[in-house]
């Protein structure tokens, strides 16, 4: 009889496999290997936050912002429609393989509960396990890794909520959404959103600014320091302090500066060492 049902099982799988791998598009998990109350086709449509503190990046704003938001958005739901297409033909694959009927326990398979219960005997079965007795231990794993997920998922958005209420106790004059939606500060923040406070992000990113605004005030007092040393300047700005030319600055002169500066440069030689 076992021998029966893993002919019977292994039957069902080929279908169910033949019937999705046609015309399964991108991102569409095949049945085979999934577990009982794993969906045979998966698909997901959530916004990239890992940058922005939980929340989505601010969108393109005008009519070509909304024209591409609308076309994403179409675009999601033609993917979705043919993963929800694919999982319907899988699991009418499975159940016309089967006969209708689940090999392992007799009962007739009428829907995605059924044909979950299927695979998940049929997972149990492949690691040496007896698909009827260990089932409900099989449920009671299941249900365990979930409850950790469903807890880690709440500890993790009541931290976000904890961290994004801490950020306005203490900067209550920044405005947390113009800010997410800043791409300077989206790009120092990425990689650190949920590893580190929001506030000790944003003070990273004001040290980061200031040293970045410190180096071209620098860079602007060089080159204008350069622009008054060089003989362009000095055929207009005159002099150096002492009101005559030094010998570095003749020697930089061009022969007609020398020429139109030439009675006060003979007065400055009078002065070199």
């Amino acid at each position: 009889m076992a021998d029966e049902i893993k002919v019977g099982t292994e039957g069902a799988a080929s279908a169910a496999e033949t019937s999705g791998q046609e015309s399964a598009p991108h991102g569409v998990a095949a049945a085979e290997g999934t577990t009982g109350e794993e969906s045979f086709a998966t698909f997901t449509d959530t916004a990239d936050t890992s940058a922005t503190g939980g929340q989505p990046r601010a969108a393109d704003g005008g009519d070509d912002g909304a024209k591409r938001r609308n076309a994403e958005q179409a675009r999601r739901r033609r993917e979705a429609e043919r993963a929800r297409a694919i999982e319907d033909a899988r699991r009418e694959a499975i159940i016309d393989a089967l006969d209708g009927k689940n090999p392992y326990t007799g009962r007739p398979m009428k829907d995605a509960d059924d044909v979950a219960e299927f695979l998940a005997m049929r997972e149990i079965e492949k690691k040496g396990g007896d698909p009827v007795t260990d089932y409900s231990e099989h449920l009671t794993a299941r249900a365990r890794e979930e409850r950790l997920q469903r807890e880690e998922r709440e500890r993790e958005e009541a931290w976000f909520v904890s961290d994004r209420e801490a950020f306005a106790e203490k900067y209550p004059d920044v405005k947390l959404d113009e800010l997410i939606s800043d791409e300077a500060f989206a790009d120092y923040a990425d990689g650190k959103v949920g590893k580190k406070p929001l506030a000790e992000i944003y003070e990273g990113y004001l040290r980061q600014s200031a040293r970045f605004e410190e180096r071209a005030r620098t860079r602007a007092a060089q080159a204008a320091a350069n622009r008054e040393a060089s003989p362009g300047a000095l055929g207009t700005a005159g002099t150096s302090d002492t009101g005559f030319y030094t010998r570095e600055q003749v020697q930089a002169m061009s022969l007609a500066e020398v020429q139109r500066n030439l009675t006060k440069i003979n007065e400055s030689m009078k002065h070199w060492k």
